[in-house]
């Protein structure tokens, strides 16, 4: 009997680790498919020349952009996290003015500094989701926002895609808390009056 809940055990670990192999890859393949089609944007408005080019970005878009709404529920929970620690990297770059990686060349401690407070508060908008999943809102707050980071990525310094993406997250933010039954006045409802009078 011991000897048949080992290999059991040993294969619910092979069959979890093969799940976190194929969940990685899915992601990176998303990823792969937001950066393709964000690049070819730029090619094709300054050449006016290539069709195709946009085809295939607009394509690889769209996969990426349902693939994240879809699994949304997914990757949500770890948002915050990931934030969190791309974040201490920004600030590990404002302080020593270089790349943490080779070559480690110059980095602008303004793009630092600003990477940092719009990763801090992305990451605060997205602590929620740990402890409960998104609406159909969120998801769409969500793509947005992946969206404008990996533009930022792309086309750094993007202020305008940072503020795309925070706003997105602070605007799900605020209708998900003033939506609750406890911040809906029913049409009407009467405050109390004091007691002893009518």
């Amino acid at each position: 009997m011991n000897k048949i809940g080992t290999q059991r055990s040993f294969i619910q670990q092979i069959v979890s680790a093969a799940r976190l192999v194929f969940i990685g890859l899915f992601y990176l393949v998303v990823l792969f498919c937001l950066l393709a089609g964000l690049s070819r944007m730029p090619q094709y408005l300054e050449l006016h020349e290539n069709p195709r080019s946009l085809l295939m970005g607009c394509t690889a878009l769209i996969i990426g952009v349902i693939a994240l709404f879809w699994s949304a529920p997914k990757w949500s929970p770890w948002a915050s996290a990931v934030a969190f620690l791309v974040s201490a990297k920004a600030v590990v770059g404002l302080v020593a003015g270089v790349a943490l990686m080779p070559p480690y060349r110059p980095v602008s401690r303004l793009i630092a500094a600003e990477a940092a407070a719009y990763l801090i508060s992305a990451g605060i908008l997205l602590l929620r989701f740990s402890t409960r999943p998104p609406s159909k809102l969120d998801r769409v707050a969500l793509v947005v926002f992946v969206l404008a980071t990996c533009a930022d990525i792309l086309f750094e310094p993007a202020h305008l895609m940072l503020l795309i993406g925070f706003v997105a997250l602070l605007a799900a933010r605020l209708y998900s808390h003033w939506s609750k039954p406890g911040h809906q006045r029913l049409p009407g409802r009467r405050s109390a009056s004091p007691s002893g009078q009518t």
